[in-house]
């Protein structure tokens, strides 16, 4: 009877011990979804400021910071972007997207010492020792904390090419074929990292790969500013930290009343129906089979070019920003391709770019809950890459369509539809939406600033940083700025185009770009702004 007793006690205290977790486990979802309904009811109000070319003022919330308790696995609901994400990873390998990062140093630091001083700055951020777990699939997702012994640093940190030299080329092979038959077991978190100890330049190689489920673009930036070495106070340097955009304000864009409101209204019906919309046509750089991507990829990186030319090249155009030129010289470049290739379909028809936007509220940073956050959308916008206008026409075409996208509500009505579905459509359905609205564009391009200046990593300077995205989309252009420098990586579907066609026109272009620039803006140095009587409207 006592030993009847005794188990009676144990599985009571179980009990309350069960019940006490799930208390703790509810209020920390409690408090993110009540921080979730915040910042998108602020993000909202930043939209309609914008509209209205007024900011909306707003004190900066400091989200409550989450401790482990001993004996108890700490867990984090996913936002809903996370959530889309994750599904798409958990149906097939192939469906999912990797932020894949490459940092070149000068020298070979020796992998002991990579492997030592950047696990050590990972698992400091909760998420890169979490891994995601489902619950009520698909509608509830989950990080949870495991304890050190589970994390495999053998899995999670690997060398190749330890026995000889790697060419350039090689390496490019390598990151194409990384994802060849791979499958990262869902019950590890989700990053890995390949060292090269010896490339033929003499230079060493790290290569990231971080699951987008971890966080977005700006998260992982501020990701990559913790791996890197503190600057010595002694020499009274400090490396300038990228500027993300995710706080800054920015003067709205010029716009007519009655263009706002047609962009506004186009915007909500883009944000409702954009996955009823037409697709791009086909052409060279298009899947026949959206769904049916191959698991390798072609990936090339571009030659550099100086970050102080292309702002000098900005300051010749009235009102440009660097975001206007970049585009426009990507645009010249897809151009330049599909004259050499003789794509007609592509010249003849649009040929658009998915790109990702920040729905992030100002008072938001990159992290929260010393975590990665992952609020982001998906925008689209055209490649003008029609008729035979030259580079300036191409530009002010260009940037008019970028400031008419800076002033579009459809990012948030995008996110709010996607919490809705996400919610009650079935995963098949959710992922097969998922994949027809990202195949609508011909192109994936992401903007990444990087630091301003040179920096080490367990004591070896970093000499070049480079960037790409592997993903169910069949051509990604990755743009990337670092110590002083512009750069450009493309990866493409193995089925399709060499991505050195495409890669070989991107100095050219911008070369005839700022020549034309130099001698249209003649003795006064400014190109103005074409005027209408339209601009009024």
């Amino acid at each position: 009877m006592a030993e009847n007793n005794n188990h009676l006690d144990e599985a009571v205290v179980d009990e309350a011990q069960r019940e006490q977790d799930v208390e703790v486990e509810e209020e920390v979802e409690e408090e993110e979804e009540e921080e979730e309904e915040e910042e998108e009811e602020a993000v909202v109000e930043d939209v309609k400021a914008t509209l209205a070319d007024g900011p909306a003022e707003k004190s900066p919330k400091v989200a409550p910071k989450q401790t482990k308790r001993k004996g108890r696995r700490v867990k984090h609901r996913a936002s809903v972007t996370t959530r889309l994400i994750g599904n798409l990873q958990r149906e097939a390998q192939s469906k999912s997207s990797w932020v894949v990062g490459l940092l070149f140093f000068k020298s070979d630091p020796g992998f002991e010492a990579v492997r030592e001083t950047v696990g050590k700055r990972l698992l400091q951020i909760p998420r890169f020792r979490s891994k995601l777990t489902a619950r009520r699939f698909p509608a509830k997702m989950e990080f949870v904390e495991l304890d050190d012994d589970e994390i495999d640093m053998d899995y999670h940190f690997r060398q190749a090419f330890q026995d000889r030299t790697a060419t350039l080329d090689e390496v490019d092979e390598f990151v194409g074929s990384m994802f060849d038959g791979f499958n990262h077991p869902m019950d590890k978190p989700l990053w890995q990292i390949t060292y090269i100890p010896k490339l033929e330049d003499g230079r060493a190689v790290l290569i990231t790969n971080i699951s987008h489920i971890v966080g977005d673009g700006i998260a992982q930036v501020e990701v990559l500013m913790r791996l890197l070495d503190p600057v010595k106070e002694s020499k009274g340097e400090k490396v300038q930290k990228p500027r993300t955009g995710a706080n800054k304000k920015r003067k709205p864009p010029a716009l007519g009343p009655f263009t706002k409101a047609k962009v506004f209204m186009g915007g909500v019906w883009e944000g409702f129906f954009s996955v009823i919309s037409s697709p791009d046509k086909k052409n060279t750089l298009r899947l026949k089979d959206v769904n049916k991507p191959s698991p390798t990829k072609r990936c090339t990186f571009s030659e550099t070019i100086p970050l102080d030319k292309v702002k000098e090249l900005k300051n010749m155009y009235e009102g440009a920003t660097l975001n206007d030129v970049l585009v426009t010289l990507l645009t010249l470049t897809l151009r330049a391709y599909f004259r050499e290739v003789g794509d007609k379909g592509a010249l003849r028809n649009k040929v658009r770019a998915q790109f990702p936007i920040n729905i992030r509220s100002k008072s938001e940073g990159p992290f929260r809950n010393d975590n990665p956050r992952n609020k982001f959308t998906y925008g689209f916008m055209p490649f003008h890459v029609s008729g035979n206008r030259d580079a300036s026409a191409t530009f002010w075409r260009t940037k008019r369509t970028l400031d008419k996208i800076k002033s579009s509500p459809s990012p948030v009505v995008q996110h709010q539809v996607g919490k809705v579905i996400s919610n009650i459509m079935p995963l098949k359905a959710l992922n097969a939406q998922l994949l027809n609205l990202a195949a609508k564009a011909t192109a994936q391009v992401s903007n990444v600033p990087g630091p301003q200046d040179a920096v080490t990593v367990a004591g070896t300077e970093v000499d070049d940083m480079r960037f790409l995205l592997y993903s169910p989309l069949s051509f990604y252009v990755g743009l990337l700025t670092y110590n002083g420098n512009l750069s450009a990586s493309f990866c493409i579907d193995s089925a399709l185009a060499d991505p050195r066609l495409i890669s070989k026109h991107w100095l050219p272009e911008f070369e005839k770009f700022y020549a034309h620039a130099k001698e249209a803006a003649g003795e006064s140095g400014l190109i103005r702004k074409p005027r209408s009587c339209l601009d009024c409207l």
